[in-house]
């Protein structure tokens, strides 16, 4: 069991270190609000035209989805993602911000303009990884005692647990702080046993050592997450298997927070 517990810390702090910030050039990005930018090459050079020459400068809209090329200086280099066909329009954005002559059209994104009018593009759909602690376990009770002799009560119960929960996380409005995530989760945990609830085999109030598998629903609202899970415990030894509670399921409350996902890259606008 000592191993085990290593084992998740290790899965944890190996988590939160992949959950660090990635280069900006990496992924998909997308404009929050229009913008007046100027085109430039793929060194980040102005592109010139009119009498007397100008740079050329193109208005992009919210929503439009892009990745960054290069950096140059306090400016990034960026091209506009293909507009898909039903898009409206799209044969038009395309030979316009996308590609014009065979050739990548490029645009100068002032780093403190890209903070003012864009971010990173997160898809509605993801995989997600984090580490949470069940607050409160509500054990039922049961009626008729085991073996005639051993009574299952009814217990809230707020046992020390710490594992990895993994599952399917949909975040609905892209401005708005909120996510739903349908979670599977397995963790080690520390449960409060004595002689009534272990059939005589603790012959004193203890802790025994177990692990906890668990499913639940996690929603998440300006980083602050709550949840409803229900899960089952197995103690280890002969504890667990006089256990009152053995296979039978508890309703929880939990906190957590997310330290690493996983998204999709859609290499296009959406409509």
């Amino acid at each position: 069991m000592k191993q085990f517990t290593i084992f998740i810390a290790f899965c944890i702090s190996l988590l939160s270190a992949q959950a660090q910030d990635r280069d900006i050039r990496e992924g998909i990005h997308v404009f929050n609000f229009a913008a007046n930018l100027t085109q430039c090459d793929a060194t980040g050079t102005s592109i010139m035209a009119g009498n007397p020459a100008t740079a050329v400068v193109k208005r992009v809209e919210g929503n439009w989805r892009f990745k960054i090329y290069d950096m140059v200086g306090a400016n990034y280099i960026i091209n506009i993602l293909e507009f898909p066909t039903g898009y409206g329009n799209e044969a038009t954005l395309n030979n316009s911000f996308v590609e014009a002559s065979n050739q990548t059209v490029y645009f100068l994104l002032p780093a403190t303009t890209y903070n003012q009018v864009a971010e990173r593009f997160k898809s509605p759909h993801s995989f997600t990884v984090g580490a949470a602690t069940t607050l409160i376990k509500i054990r039922p009770g049961s009626k008729e005692p085991i073996d005639g002799k051993w009574p299952v009560y009814f217990d809230f119960a707020n046992d020390f647990n710490i594992g990895v929960l993994f599952g399917y996380k949909y975040k609905p409005w892209r401005k708005i702080d909120f996510a739903s995530n349908f979670l599977a989760g397995i963790s080690v945990t520390s449960i409060g046993i004595d002689s009534l609830t272990t059939k005589g085999i603790a012959k004193s109030p203890s802790n025994s050592s177990g692990l906890t598998f668990s499913l639940g629903y996690v929603a998440e609202f300006n980083k602050f997450q709550f949840g409803v899970f229900s899960g089952l415990d197995m103690l280890t030894g002969e504890v667990g298997r006089n256990w009152v509670y053995r296979n039978r399921p508890w309703i929880g409350l939990t906190l957590g927070y997310s330290i690493f996902r996983t998204q999709g890259s859609p290499e296009s606008q959406s409509k």
